[in-house]
């Protein structure tokens, strides 16, 4: 049986943001509770699915819901519109379309952050965009709550979908869901601990995956 439907991540794999921009944004929260981090941190935090934990550790505090409400002064769309691009392989998605099959997003990232991918991607690029938040009713990766849900709106089994990111979340849920993972390898972090059913560099790589 061949895949009906590619499912990808967000940022780090459709969407890049300037490492300067998030540095900004990053040190920039932690300076309003008077603490300095180190690039080190800042791409830690930034591409770890352990986001939580980290705010925890690095400010002393149990609830990390204080340092969101500072984190969300600086992250904002005027901002991002600046310094996000499509990856140069993301018009892949044009070719999957034309080809038949379905496409899906599965993110946590913000609604400005998915409205912005929408406007760079092209509008109606997408059959289901599932946001993982807890304002949304959906449980965060690596749980595969938003999968599963993705699934369902494109109205597909789990073994007739790839789900690509750029995560151990992302290989975690795609596990977790029943659902082919894959992993790009984008070279701008090297967090990664589990060992994905398939590694790649480019998106073009998938063609032939999903016999294109």
């Amino acid at each position: 049986m061949g895949y009906k439907a590619a499912i990808f991540d967000l940022e780090g794999t459709l969407i890049h943001t300037t490492f300067g921009c998030i540095s900004r944004i990053v040190s920039q929260a932690f300076q309003d509770f008077g603490v300095k981090v180190s690039d080190e941190e800042i791409r830690n935090f930034w591409f770890s699915h352990k986001r939580e934990e980290l705010v925890k550790k690095i400010l002393k505090i149990e609830d990390p819901e204080i340092f969101w409400k500072v984190y969300r002064k600086y992250d904002v769309l005027d901002l991002r519109r600046q310094h996000t691009n499509a990856y140069h392989d993301a018009d892949f998605i044009s070719e999957i379309r034309r080809r038949g099959l379905k496409t899906g997003i599965v993110t946590g990232s913000p609604r400005y952050t998915i409205s912005l991918a929408t406007e760079i991607l092209g509008k109606g690029s997408f059959d289901a965009v599932i946001r993982t938040h807890i304002s949304e009713g959906i449980k965060e990766k690596p749980d595969p709550h938003g999968i599963l849900e993705c699934l369902k709106t494109l109205g597909i089994s789990n073994k007739e979908a790839i789900f690509v990111g750029n995560g151990d979340e992302d290989i975690l849920a795609a596990r977790a869901a029943g659902v082919f993972d894959v992993l790009i390898e984008r070279g701008e972090h090297d967090l990664i601990k589990e060992t994905p059913s398939l590694k790649i560099k480019s998106l073009y790589e998938l063609r032939d995956l999903l016999g294109l």
